[in-house]
């Protein structure tokens, strides 16, 4: 039996590795999906939030390097896609088996991540109104009272290491990068197309129907374009 692949996914502003469910369930045979758990949600729930994108990088790299077995893939959807190339930029340093390629949906290139931004610092309303307007959360939580307080400190705590993350130096990337962004998101194809600018790898943008949770509604295309990135770096 061919060993399967694994494919890291990393959480979105306020996910957790429970966020992944759907991508368990569909995974073409070749893959392996291991959602990547962070610290004060999920699983991990009762241990402290996590506010230093850098800190949050660490805590990520230290669970993907003690799972790595052979050839994967790591995916990462808004704040995953940052803490995707964080994470790949450590590996790289420090000599590690590196990914055979990164997805990132639904982000903004790390390298036009130059201004200190303080959305964490909202009141509740605003906040609220923010997430409303980016298509920042899935709306079962927005319109569920129970489902904001609960996830609302977790958002704040995701915004403010986003927020106050400054793009400075950083070593460019010996990888491929595929970008996925959506018709109705904030993310311009310009603005994906600027991957390029810490990679010496290839960057392909494709744009699909929807807002920033886009990726549930091209589920199965999404994994069979991975699926079909791995056959290809394989041959």
């Amino acid at each position: 039996m061919t060993k399967k692949i694994k494919v890291f996914c990393i959480p979105f502003a306020g996910g957790s590795e429970y966020s992944f469910f759907e991508f368990k369930k569909r995974c073409p045979g070749s893959l392996e999906i291991v959602p990547v758990a962070l610290p004060g949600r999920g699983g991990r729930i009762k241990e402290d939030r996590i506010e230093d994108a850098y800190a949050l990088r660490d805590d990520v790299y230290r669970t993907i390097k003690n799972a790595i077995t052979g050839d994967y893939i790591i995916y990462g959807h808004s704040m995953g896609g940052i803490l995707a190339a964080l994470v790949s930029e450590k590996l790289q340093q420090n000599g590690d088996r590196m990914p055979l390629s990164l997805f990132i949906s639904g982000c903004d290139s790390i390298a036009n991540n130059i201004t200190n931004k303080k959305r964490y610092l909202l009141s509740d309303p605003d906040f609220i109104d923010m997430l409303t307007e980016m298509g920042g959360s899935p709306k079962e939580i927005l319109e569920n009272k129970e489902l904001l307080d609960f996830f609302l400190p977790i958002l704040r705590s995701d915004f403010k290491a986003i927020d106050l993350y400054i793009h400075d130096t950083f070593e460019a990337l010996n990888l491929d990068i595929d970008v996925l962004i959506g018709t109705e998101d904030k993310v311009s194809a310009e603005e994906a197309m600027d991957w390029q600018k810490i990679t010496k790898g290839q960057v392909t943008v494709k744009q699909f129907p929807g807002d920033h949770f886009f990726i549930y509604g091209i589920l199965d295309e999404m994994l069979n374009m991975i699926e079909q990135k791995v056959l290809l770096s394989a041959q």
